[in-house]
């Protein structure tokens, strides 16, 4: 192929090893994936602006948005860029690991194995956000805006009741009339995918990868927002067609927990952690799996694929809508 011959020359100073590039078996929506190995560098991941092995706007508006968000992520916390080109067709990182939910997977017999992963990209992640912690209301509320515009753009399909619009927008207007700034790392994109660890280093390493475009504060790119609202979303996303052990290990109470170093108001960090629940779970059912997407992750993972996961792919979507609907409906918004 003429773009992958390009591609070669254009990073042979990364001293890629013959024959080592293939495609990553698990895909994102806009762009393609491959793996390969360097003689210098070690394992990468080159990430293309191919679509169908065609290049594609919609693949380069998407590497554009990724440079532009590695930039907003604390140094200790992004991988480093290897090679890109100006036209957004290509990036170039280091393999920075996996995510949490694959490390479960792989490990769930080996509950001891699982708590020390948890435990050590618990710890990671509250180290982010510590790091990060500031004040600033127009952040929060710049936040909360992209957050209404993006639930929006979601809840217009036909699956979504009207009063899950209505109530999505009465949460966030609520959230609104607190008078608690705190703000910390938050992309609004903080799916399961993109938080890797690498158990190979020790102590392991959290890294944060494909961020979308950061939004501005005082004319600054920014990744601040409400944390607990990523957090909950990240729940969400780790949840699904995950292990057993995300509930044995208490994870979900473990990320609260986390939220609630944050800031005084505990009232106001669990609403904004069920807000971000709600939020992950109009996501889910924006962009449900296929039995195919799930069959080739487990796969992937050396995972039995049975009937039980079968079963719950197939009601996914309608199984988040419900689960928006409870969760508005258990939101306490009495005591912010």
């Amino acid at each position: 192929m003429l773009y992958m011959e390009k591609l070669l020359y254009s990073i042979k100073e990364l001293d890629i090893c013959e024959g080592s590039i293939e495609i990553a078996p698990f895909q994102g929506e806009m762009c393609t994936v491959f793996h390969a190995r360097s003689n210098t560098y070690g394992e990468l991941v080159i990430k293309t602006a191919l679509r169908a092995m065609q290049l594609s706007e919609e693949g380069q508006n998407e590497i554009q948005q990724n440079k532009e968000g590695y930039g907003c992520i604390p140094s200790g916390f992004r991988p480093e860029i290897f090679a890109s080109d100006r036209e957004n067709t290509f990036l170039v990182m280091p393999n920075v690991g996996k995510p949490l939910r694959d490390l479960l997977w792989e490990n769930q017999n080996s509950p001891e194995t699982s708590e020390r992963i948890v435990g050590i990209f618990l710890e990671n992640l509250s180290r982010l956000l510590r790091n990060t912690k500031t004040q600033d209301i127009e952040a929060r509320n710049v936040f909360l805006n992209q957050l209404q515009k993006m639930g929006q753009i979601f809840l217009q399909s036909d699956f979504f009741p009207s009063q899950l619009r209505e109530k999505f927008i009465f949460l966030i207007d609520h959230l609104r009339q607190s008078d608690d700034s705190a703000v910390s790392f938050a992309t609004l994109d903080l799916t399961q995918g993109n938080l890797l660890i690498n158990t190979k280093h020790f102590p392991n390493t959290l890294k944060v990868i494909d961020p979308k475009k950061p939004r501005l504060v005082g004319g600054r790119p920014t990744f601040l927002g409400i944390s607990e609202v990523d957090l909950g979303m990240f729940f969400i996303t780790l949840s699904l067609n995950a292990p057993e052990a995300v509930q044995n290990l208490r994870i979900e109470d473990r990320l609260k927990i986390i939220g609630h170093g944050l800031r005084d108001n505990v009232d106001m960090s669990n609403f904004s952690f069920e807000l971000g629940k709600l939020f992950g779970c109009i996501l889910v059912a924006s962009f449900p799996n296929s039995l195919e997407r799930v069959g080739i992750y487990l796969r992937s993972l050396g995972v039995n694929y049975d009937d039980d996961i079968k079963n719950l792919v197939i009601m996914e979507r309608e199984r988040h809508v419900q689960k928006a609907i409870k969760i508005t409906d258990c939101i306490d918004i009495n005591h912010l």
